[in-house]
């Protein structure tokens, strides 16, 4: 006799619909919004309801009336995609998220600027490697294996990239805060206000090219090439390499710039 499954299994299937359309960009479709607090936060509550209206019932009730202490204290962790499901997909995120953190061992991590709703979105990894989604009020959190993740965030957010092997790249954005910590792998920041920007990598190569003057800049490479282009003038550089060229402006400003790196060469350039 064919078995079927519980009404709870069913439900945990459903609960977050697959959205796959392709490469992900503004104003595209998402099929799966970010999700209702108060469910997340206990989903036995449903499944339950029939041994126990009553007390669902009143569950609902202080959920209804305390849904954003429990979303801000409880959070909620989605699996961004299912296993055996398709390595590909979008995930809309919570409006108001203004702190996003991405840890990854292997794959390429996107940021970028957007006016509109914050999205996540991977691509290929092994099928049964999911990326995982974790929010609060105000935090976002995706780890995932060698998925490439892209990110889209709106203005003023701090984000943190971390990642053992994979390029890292930040794009037309403007952020509060910008920390980039890998192993192995190319780290690129192009038209971007970063606030405060450090940026650490054991081997490759930093090119960070700066739309607005930043409240500072940190540096750490092992061995790699570092290529800074800031706009306006006005900071004051330590720069400490063992091997390679330099080649910076004068020192004569109050913004801090800190560069340090064992083999590689290290090229400032400063625009008016």
């Amino acid at each position: 006799m064919a078995s079927h499954p519980s009404p709870s299994e069913a439900q945990r299937e459903d609960e977050f619909p697959l959205y796959d359309p392709g490469p992900a960009g503004p104003g595209a479709p998402v099929d799966n919004p970010a999700p209702d607090a108060s469910v997340v936060a206990n989903p036995t509550d449903q499944s339950s309801s029939s041994t126990d209206n009553s007390s669902t019932v009143n569950r609902r009730a202080l959920l209804a009336l305390g849904g954003g202490a429990v979303f801000g204290v409880i959070g909620i962790t989605r699996l961004a995609r299912r296993g055996g499901g398709n390595p590909n997909g979008t995930f809309a995120l919570q409006p108001d998220v203004i702190d996003f953190v991405v840890e990854t061992s292997s794959g390429d991590v996107t940021v970028r600027g957007t006016t509109g709703t914050p999205m996540a979105s991977w691509r290929g990894g092994p099928r049964n490697r999911d990326p995982q989604l974790s929010e609060n009020a105000t935090t976002t959190s995706i780890s995932g294996s060698s998925a490439d993740l892209t990110l889209d965030v709106p203005v003023g957010a701090t984000v943190t990239v971390s990642t053992k092997s994979g390029d890292v790249r930040i794009e037309n954005v403007e952020l509060e805060n910008l920390t980039v910590e890998t192993t192995s792998g190319d780290v690129q920041v192009t038209d971007a206000a970063t606030g405060d920007t450090s940026v650490t990598t054991t081997s490759g190569e930093i090119d960070l090219n700066l739309s607005e003057q930043p409240t500072a800049v940190s540096v750490n490479t092992t061995s790699g090439d570092v290529d800074l282009q800031l706009p306006d003038r006005g900071y004051r550089y330590e720069i400490d390499t063992r091997s390679g060229d330099v080649n910076i402006p004068d020192n004569s400003g109050d913004v801090p710039v800190s560069i340090r790196t064992t083999s590689g060469d290290i090229d400032i350039a400063e625009e008016n």
